[in-house]
């Protein structure tokens, strides 16, 4: 059984807040327009990742770890003049709202979550906003990491799969 961490890009461009006036609404909408915009390769759109296998004996203490797996990002097109970031999103595990939640289900593994690291291998929680990328003639490349950890004493086995997207940002 192979368990897969299934990353879904999606790109943001515009940010915007709202803020209310007497008698209506009033959008304040910001956003920015560049040269161009980044994107990812056609081969990068939809990334699998594979996990790896263990043994839930191996994942029985709250706060254990499995290898981190190397996922790799080549941006294109990206312009050099405003740095960007690079964000993940999904479903929050609710023992600790800054990891991944595995997908719930008959045969799904439980007490275990997915932990994002940034290139340093340090936590990167779900939501924030990754070190600044720099732009090299028009390309980015950045590496990521993700590994399972446990949420709570005693894992169970099972399938460990969960879905995140990211979001590419201009600061």
């Amino acid at each position: 059984m192979k368990n897969y961490l299934y990353f879904i890009p999606c790109l943001t461009v515009l940010l915007f807040s709202s803020a209310t006036i007497a008698n209506g609404l009033a959008l304040d909408l910001r956003g920015q327009v560049t040269v161009e915009t980044c994107g990812v390769l056609e081969s990068d759109e939809y990334k699998y990742v594979d996990l790896g296998i263990y043994a839930a004996k191996d994942l029985a203490q709250l706060g254990r770890k499995t290898g981190s797996v190397p996922i790799p990002f080549h941006l294109m097109n990206c312009g050099s003049e405003i740095p960007i970031s690079i964000k993940f999103e999904g479903e929050a595990d609710p023992n600790d709202l800054e990891l991944l939640k595995i997908k719930a289900g008959r045969n799904s593994a439980t007490n275990v979550a997915i932990e994002m690291l940034d290139e340093n291998k340090k936590r990167l929680p779900l939501g924030a906003k990754s070190y600044h990328v720099s732009d090299i003639d028009g390309e980015i490349h950045t590496l990521f990491y993700a590994h399972y950890i446990v949420t709570k004493e005693r894992s169970t086995p099972g399938k460990a799969n969960a879905t995140a997207q990211f979001s590419i940002e201009y600061e």
